[in-house]
């Protein structure tokens, strides 16, 4: 059986407390969940002390934590170790020891790592994002190869594929001067795309079809989002808009995520091919997917992802709370809008449809689901790539998703189903924590009027 990694343990005496921690710190953490904050800790609170800001205990606990994530080769490290004289760190040359907690959500991580246990597709990646602060909120990586051990979710060898034309549509959207309902003309069929189709602005009356952006774009319709790129947009629109939905950019985070790229060349085939995403040029990594998407449901601003909430002394003194951070506003809200259109469409008649049929029923009814999904045959590892990037957003309760599948011959599972269970998963779950916080707190009032 194949192995999926990233299973941060909780410390021996932290798992006696496990149910207990879990009502108590519900109570006193609203935010939300997390594995640390499961452990005992008040995980996603913001701001940092004087102390950290004025020793920089952020970017050290940062400069130590990547290297030990690189070198993992299943889990996570639960301590790491700062040399003297950083917040508090004792005198004379001795090494303060620090724990570490995370903000990956347990029922959601585990989840996950049993579904691509069970289906082993050749290889699979996951990662899960809260939109509003930039909380990695779980991440698997699975290779049914046992030599594989490095972690899939961070590299950023696999193409895009469709998952690009979200670059191309906010684009159009901002600068291209189209709404979702704006009416393009092409000949060809949705996934294919030939020169012919391009390069020749006329069309033939005979063969030609008329397709709205929202339509083309749940369908995935290559020709559409080519003769975008090539004739409406161009090289410097299309790159621009990359870079701000982080290809070729340093995200700064606590994760060593490698950089997707994307080539983007004023030849108007080449266009065309970045711009439908009908290239193996363009790549990302599962983290980097789930920050599109995350994009799109924060109203077009991009957070800084990170893995590490919190850490403290083994005497349970705090050194570092992570403070959510703003790499930059990506789109406009506008813009933002119109996506979340688009993406709406890939789930209710788009390549998604069947996949989540069924899914606005009983608590989910009030639930938006938005999506893209991408596929195509990459090297790196060989086989046929699988994507489905998407968000669920439930009355507020938010989750920004990537998922990924790569099978050289047999397809065992879809990524769009993979990531429809996790939605699921993740928004059951906040729905029964805020019952179990609502009750604690009846339960409570109800104490302190009997008093």
């Amino acid at each position: 059986m194949g192995q999926s990694g990233f299973k941060p343990p909780l410390l021996k005496t932290e798992r006696r407390k496990y149910q207990f921690l879990f009502s108590v710190v519900a109570i006193t953490a609203v935010t939300g969940t997390s594995w640390g904050l499961l452990a005992g800790g008040a995980a996603r609170s913001v701001g940092f002390g004087p102390a950290e800001k004025d020793s920089g205990l952020r970017q050290e606990i940062q400069k130590i934590i990547r290297p030990s994530l690189k070198e993992a080769k299943s889990g996570l490290p639960t301590e790491i170790r700062l040399p003297s004289g950083r917040s508090g760190a004792s005198e004379g040359g001795q090494i303060d020891r620090l724990v570490l907690q995370y903000t990956l959500d347990p029922d959601l991580q585990g989840t996950m790592e049993r579904l691509f246990k069970q289906y082993n597709p050749d290889y699979g990646a996951f990662a899960a994002i809260d939109p509003d602060t930039g909380a990695v909120l779980a991440m698997v990586s699975h290779s049914a190869d046992p030599k594989i051990k490095e972690n899939l979710a961070i590299r950023a060898t696999f193409p895009s594929a469709s998952i690009f034309k979200v670059v191309t549509a906010a684009a159009a959207l901002s600068k291209g001067g189209l709404s979702p309902e704006s009416v393009i003309s092409f000949t060809g069929a949705n996934h294919t795309l030939y020169k012919s189709q391009i390069l020749k602005n006329e069309t033939s009356k005979r063969w030609t079809r008329h397709m709205t952006l929202k339509e083309a774009f749940g369908r995935s319709v290559n020709t559409v989002f080519g003769r975008l790129g090539a004739h409406r947009l161009g090289a410097v629109p299309l790159r621009d808009f990359a870079d701000r939905f982080g290809f070729d950019q340093k995200l700064g985070t606590d994760i060593p995520i490698e950089n997707g790229h994307a080539e983007i060349q004023n030849d108007a085939w080449e266009l065309a091919e970045a711009a439908s995403g009908f290239t193996q040029d363009n790549t990302m990594s599962p983290v980097q997917g789930a920050l599109i998407a995350a994009v799109v449901a924060n109203g077009g601003k991009m957070m800084e992802p990170y893995l590490i909430a919190s850490a403290h002394k083994l005497d349970g003194t705090p050194v570092y709370t992570a403070q959510p951070q703003v790499i930059r506003q990506a789109i406009d809200d506008k813009t933002a809008d119109g996506m979340k259109t688009l993406m709406r469409s890939t789930i209710t008649q788009g390549t998604s449809r069947k996949t989540f049929r069924g899914f606005a029923r009983g608590v989910f009814k009030v639930t938006e689901v938005g999506g893209k999904t991408g596929s195509l045959t990459g090297d790196n590892p060989k086989g046929k790539v699988d994507w489905f990037v998407g968000y669920a957003d439930h009355r507020g309760k938010r989750i920004a998703v990537a998922a990924l599948t790569i099978n050289e011959k047999l397809w065992r599972v879809k990524s769009s189903w993979l990531a429809r269970r996790s939605m699921e998963t993740y928004i059951k779950s906040q729905l029964q924590q805020a019952s179990v916080l609502s009750s604690e707190l009846d339960r409570q009032g109800s104490a302190v009027v009997r008093r």
